[in-house]
């Protein structure tokens, strides 16, 4: 089930599945959103096939360990995936073939 991702005032809108119609999988960001108390400095899906991080200039151990900061309130980058597949292990591939991924990342 496809639904909006909203910041902590509730009308907001920091990840909109219809803008983002086809990249509705694997949803994930950073923010800082204070009314919530969120500081998310480094993120990744929790799907077990995600294959990116992201992180505020850092990626850390942990989100506590990243010393980074955001300069506002109400600072979003959130992004999803088409759901193609990827190949991340070339070794399977023949001689010839050309390594390639049809999955494709958008942010919003």
């Amino acid at each position: 089930m496809n639904q909006d991702y909203f910041a902590s005032d509730g009308s907001t809108v920091v990840w909109d599945t219809t803008l983002n119609g086809g990249y509705n999988f694997d949803i994930a960001g950073i923010a800082r959103d204070d009314k919530s108390g969120l500081n998310q400095k480094q993120s990744q899906s929790v799907n077990t096939d995600e294959i990116l991080t992201v992180g505020l200039t850092s990626i850390s151990t942990s989100n506590g360990n990243n010393t980074e900061s955001f300069p506002d309130d109400k600072s979003f980058l959130f992004w999803g995936n088409n759901d193609e597949i990827t190949v991340s292990d070339y070794s399977t591939l023949a001689p010839t073939a050309t390594p390639f991924c049809l999955l494709e990342f958008k942010e919003e």
